[in-house]
């Protein structure tokens, strides 16, 4: 997915990662890493890596006693740049748990880039990352 972007809105502090404000049932939650492309000139296309934390239980699986464990999966991510939404997924039960995202942008103007989803629990998880292109 590429996504143009020709925004001058200046971009708020940086914050590398925020947990969930809540644990999810099964798995702990709420961690991302971001990983963006440096050294990229304004126009250029920006390479964005995106690591959540996040048990993604499918509701398949059964515990110790053989009862179901309830599913509990991502059910949409959403990433923002200078307040412009550049991905956007809706995801269902076959996504592994951790999921990794890897998508392209085009930024013409250094910018932050926000990146928020939520689970079927309704446990919110957000993370930002503050991208200066190169002069």
């Amino acid at each position: 997915m590429m996504a143009e972007l020709n925004t001058a809105t200046p971009a708020s502090p940086v914050v590398a990662q925020r947990p969930s404000p809540g644990a999810s049932s099964g798995a702990p939650s709420g961690n991302a890493r971001i990983q963006i492309s440096r050294g990229v000139a304004a126009g250029g296309v920006l390479e964005v890596r995106l690591l959540v934390q996040h048990g993604m239980e499918t509701g398949h699986r059964q515990d110790d006693v053989g009862k179901f464990i309830a599913r509990n999966i991502i059910r949409n991510l959403r990433c923002l740049y200078n307040g412009v939404q550049v991905f956007d997924a809706d995801l269902s039960s076959g996504i592994s748990a951790n999921p990794y995202f890897q998508f392209f942008l085009r930024a013409t103007v250094s910018g932050e880039l926000v990146v928020s989803w939520v689970d079927d629990d309704g446990v919110q998880g957000e993370a930002r990352q503050r991208v200066e292109l190169a002069a």
